[in-house]
């Protein structure tokens, strides 16, 4: 909070149309204290949200000890030829239900949100039938 606070104070304190800039604050999990933020002009100020959701399709460059990479995301994209590479979590409804959290917790408080980065990158490395059921999960 003191962080961002700063940020706010720093920016809105130097004056000309500073006063009345949109500001985006980068949040995850609960930021209701987004509201606590002081200074004038408070409600010019925006969240940003990034989602990688699944790590393990989105993000993920190899296997790791933890789980291995998803190739194939979205029930409609799933491919029963390697079936330990169909995403297992993360899928439509998890990433709709994130949507209306930021629904819920920001816009419908005239808090608006801004979608910074969202990723689907397709895997290169795959080929025939693969490729083309990564591809279609990616552009999914």
């Amino acid at each position: 909070m003191v962080y961002y606070q700063t940020f706010v104070n720093a920016v809105r304190g130097v004056g000309g149309n500073n006063t009345n800039r949109w500001l985006v604050l980068q949040g995850s999990g609960d930021t209701s204290w987004l509201n606590s933020c002081r200074g004038p002009n408070p409600n010019r100020l925006m969240v940003e949200y990034h989602c990688y959701t699944p790590f393990q399709f989105t993000q993920l460059s190899g296997d790791a000890s933890w789980g291995n990479m998803f190739y194939f995301w979205g029930p409609a994209y799933h491919y029963s030829g390697d079936p330990a590479r169909n995403a297992t979590w993360g899928e439509e409804g998890y990433i709709d239900s994130g949507f209306q959290q930021l629904t819920d917790q920001y816009v419908s408080k005239g808090i608006p949100v801004m979608v910074g980065e969202f990723q689907a990158a397709g895997k290169s490395f795959l080929t025939g039938t693969e490729a083309t059921y990564n591809r279609a999960s990616a552009y999914y």
